[in-house]
């Protein structure tokens, strides 16, 4: 029987404070060989600086940083803008 060897694909985002980054680098570390990683983030937030800082691109095949904004709970309206 043969067997398939291709990697599978695992996308990790991120919302600009590291909060969702952070748990996932140990996963990261330890099976960025196994897999195709890619991670999406924004270009304001601070992932972008601790990516550069501490050399963490090495572990994804890309890195893609969006232009996004938060959905603002006061302001109902504002909301349209962001979709």
């Amino acid at each position: 029987m043969i067997e398939n060897k291709k990697k599978k694909t695992i996308v990790i985002t991120g919302g600009g404070t590291l909060g969702h980054v952070l748990p996932i680098l140990p996963v990261v570390y330890s099976i960025y060989k196994d897999y195709n990683l890619y991670f999406i983030g924004t270009n304001k937030g601070v992932e972008k600086k601790y990516f550069d800082d501490n050399n963490i691109d090495v572990y994804f095949k890309k890195i893609y940083y969006l232009d996004m904004i938060g959905i603002d709970r006061k302001n109902i309206f504002k909301n349209i803008i962001t979709v």
